[in-house]
């Protein structure tokens, strides 16, 4: 049996809503499977592989509904396994309390999974789980308590599960993140003191082993409202700056070892403002100290989405009836509608070419869920300057134009001049707060840049 990756829930900010679905990663795609059985929606769960039984084991989250009204959110303590095919729930004699935020890291010099939880900020407690039941250790030493959003794995060079970022809060609001790394020996935790150079404390950060570097890799998160881009890695006494270039500043993401070949995969992450959020769907890979865009968050649009898409975008200024309704002169979906971060694009084939031979729609939407409303159609030669994933394409400014760590708001990381050549490598995503909509592209290790701003070359 293979595992490379699995999701449960959807994990970033609460607008991103809770799912109970399971997918996979293998081949370089991820697969939505159809288990017959599946732990209810739930947000926040802790999840690793079980090797000594060979299981994907799931504890704890918050619920994706309120019980009754008034009543809030409720934490979760029910425990899954994951056997390849369906979930099941185990039925264990003792348990964790519910818990919102577990977190779980299978440690192979005990056998056990390791389960780290803290109990309404008062105290922090070490589980294991044996694949039946769970037990409750009592470390002579532990994490201090009220410590929120880390990371736990296990570092298979020193032999010892480690623990990072996350923030101790002392009251609701008054919270300091911690810039210290913890590690468990399976008897006792040591606390792992932050030094001059190492990174800053931060919540809510990915964290695997790789074991090519035998190193523990960290990489973004945030501080208080700064979102980081970073990567660090940990050789068990210092920390090493290990990358300048990735994935865009996000937290909230999640790392895992793919089995396939070592790597480290990374999926998603979400970053926010009062006034804007974006959440992210693609997936990086990190190998030979370096990371590589695998799968874009844009991608072909799903079956519910597609009619409401072809909708909305074909009835813009200088489009054509569709040949399925209408004879030529008339225009045909080429490939599927493209869905990005709340905008998307339709790519339509002119019958018989004109001075155009295709006309790119783009929409935008209102939220994860909502409608689609078309905010500009461009029709030209099949290289024209027409923004879409993988167009090349040339800035087009007076001067020069802002690329942004984020779409929108995110701090300016380059003023690229006029003329400047770039690849599109995801995108769009849109926007639309109290303002004229608007669409951001991602140029390949530059940044994000408004769609106005574009020009794509003719090839």
């Amino acid at each position: 049996m293979r595992y490379t990756a699995a999701s449960l829930t959807s994990g970033g900010p609460p607008s991103a809503g809770a799912l109970a679905e399971t997918w996979s990663w293998s081949g370089g795609h991820w697969s939505k499977l159809a288990p017959t059985r599946s732990p209810p929606p739930r947000t926040s769960a802790g999840m690793t592989f079980d090797e000594a039984h060979q299981r994907i084991v799931l504890f704890g989250g918050q619920a994706a509904t309120q019980q009754s009204p008034g009543q809030g959110l409720l934490a979760m303590g029910d425990t899954w396994s994951w056997d390849g095919r369906t979930w099941t729930q185990e039925r264990p004699a003792h348990s964790p309390a519910p818990i919102v935020g577990p977190l779980l890291a299978y440690d192979p010099v005990i056998g056990k999974v390791v389960a780290l939880v803290d109990v309404g900020g008062a105290a922090t407690q070490t589980w294991t789980w044996n694949g039946s039941d769970w037990e409750q250790l009592h470390p002579a030493n532990q994490p201090s308590p009220g410590r929120f959003s880390q990371g736990l794995t296990f570092d298979g060079a020193r032999k010892l599960v480690v623990l990072y970022g996350g923030e101790n809060c002392t009251a609701p609001y008054q919270c300091t993140e911690d810039p210290d790394a913890w590690t468990f020996d399976g008897t006792t935790w040591s606390d792992h003191h932050a030094r001059s150079g190492d990174p800053l404390g931060r919540t809510s950060a990915a964290i695997a082993y790789d074991a090519q570097t035998q190193e523990v890799v960290v990489f973004g998160g945030s501080q208080l409202y700064t979102f980081l881009g970073d990567t660090w890695s940990w050789d068990g006494s210092r920390w090493s700056a290990a990358a300048t270039s990735g994935p865009s500043p996000r937290t909230g993401s999640l790392m895992v070892v793919d089995v396939a070949d070592g790597s480290l995969l990374l999926w998603g992450g979400w970053w926010g403002t009062q006034s804007a959020a974006l959440t992210y769907y693609d997936t990086w890979t990190w190998k030979d100290k370096q990371w590589t865009l695998l799968d874009p968050t844009t991608e072909p649009a799903p079956a519910d989405d597609r009619g409401a898409m072809l909708t909305a975008g074909s009835g813009g200024p200088g489009l054509r009836p569709l040949c399925s309704q209408a004879p030529p002169p008339c225009m045909s979906l080429e490939g599927d509608p493209q869905l990005g971060l709340d905008a998307g694009y339709l790519v339509f084939d002119l019958n018989p070419p004109g001075q155009a031979s295709i006309c790119i729609s783009y929409l935008l939407r209102t939220s994860p869920f909502g409608s689609f409303s078309l905010i500009g159609v461009y029709c030209g030669g099949r290289n024209g300057p027409m923004p879409r994933i993988g167009a090349q394409v040339t800035v087009h400014a007076n001067g020069c134009a802002n690329v942004r760590a984020f779409p929108l708001q995110g701090p300016a990381v380059a003023c690229l001049p006029n003329g400047t050549a770039a690849t599109i490598d995801d995108g769009p995503a849109g926007f639309a707060f109290g303002q004229s909509p608007t669409i951001w592209w991602h140029l390949k290790g530059r940044g994000w840049i408004a769609h106005e701003l574009l020009l794509a070359s003719n090839g």
